[in-house]
């Protein structure tokens, strides 16, 4: 009796540490997916407002690699949620859950691709005349179908495609073992590793030098003048150095008057009111009226009852800004 519930408990063990180690692994799959340049570049243009240029370098993703499933779940919510292309947000979506069939993201797939069911209904019905109820016209099915038929070539293509790769993946664990038996019976080498923490050490300051915000030069000269004319004789400072301190505090204070002078100016070319147009963007409109995409912040913050917590809005909406 003890030996069979011994047995059981290592059965649900053993699918357990199974099942954890595979999400584990799509979990890191995806991690990669989003880390490619041209993902990256991506969304870049998404989040900079650029829509139509952020759809196509997901579909080049998608083109050059078709196992990134990330690259295509972020077009079809690019197409359904900003640029309102339905019939392909739905193309992508059913790809995408062809792809990833199980897990939270394929759930939102399955969701979304109802909602465009739904909105490509409206659209036919509005577009024709007719109501929930009335037939759809012979060439606009058909086009329907052509449409979902290549919504499934393509999903056998993309079959095929991880097929292909995961044939390769086997070659390649093949290729690796055989490496790593050549590695083994090769003579001793110096197998000491490079210290590689300068180098890190270094392209971190860089990072973190280009963080740093620009000195203000003047005010350093202005601190040193002062400091020098408060050193006790014989170092006290001559006229010429008096005069030279007197000029950079004056140049300092009208660097400041001009700076104000121009916020003064890009603040009221700031209306009260933005009534957003379609294809807007929170990052479009503060690049627009700011001169700068981060200020996007701001109208968020002054429209919280309006805009939701990622930032999206849409056309009509009527956002205060801020001054």
């Amino acid at each position: 009796m003890n030996c069979k519930l011994s047995l059981k408990f290592l059965a649900v063990s053993s699918l357990f540490l199974f099942a954890s180690c595979d999400k584990m692994g799509r979990e890191g799959a995806a991690s990669a997916e989003r880390e490619s340049p041209g993902y990256r570049a991506a969304m870049d243009d998404y989040r900079a407002g650029r829509l139509s240029r952020a759809a196509d370098g997901f579909r080049k993703v998608c083109s050059e690699n078709p196992a990134n499933a990330s690259a295509r779940f972020q077009l079809a919510c690019l197409l359904m949620d900003s640029i309102k292309d339905y019939a392909g947000a739905y193309c992508a979506f059913k790809e995408f859950v062809q792809q990833c069939p199980e897990g939270d993201k394929a759930r939102l797939a399955k969701d979304r691709i109802v909602i465009c069911e739904k909105e490509l209904a409206k659209i036919l019905a509005s577009r024709f005349g007719f109501s929930a109820e009335g037939g759809i016209p012979v060439a606009e099915a058909e086009d329907m179908r052509k449409r979902l038929k290549d919504s499934e070539d393509a999903q056998a293509a993309l079959k095929k495609s991880l097929e292909d790769a995961q044939k390769r993946n086997v070659e390649l664990e093949e290729s690796v073992k055989q490496l790593k038996s050549l590695i083994a019976d090769a003579p001793d080498v110096d197998a000491t590793p490079r210290d590689t923490s300068d180098i890190k050490a270094l392209l971190e300051g860089d990072e973190d030098a280009a963080a740093l915000p620009p000195k203000n030069d003047a005010a350093e000269v202005i601190a040193s003048f002062d400091a020098d004319a408060e050193a006790p004789m014989p170092f006290k400072q001559d006229q010429a150095a008096k005069d030279a301190r007197d000029k950079a505090r004056k140049d300092a204070d009208e660097a400041e008057k001009a700076r104000k002078a121009e916020a003064e100016v890009l603040k009221a070319r700031i209306p009260d009111t933005y009534v957003v147009q379609e294809g807007d963007t929170l990052y479009k409109i503060a690049l627009k009226f700011y001169g700068k995409s981060s200020a996007w912040k701001l109208i968020r913050e002054a429209n919280r009852t309006v805009i939701s917590n990622d930032g999206r809005i849409r056309a009509g909406q009527k956002l205060v800004m801020p001054k």
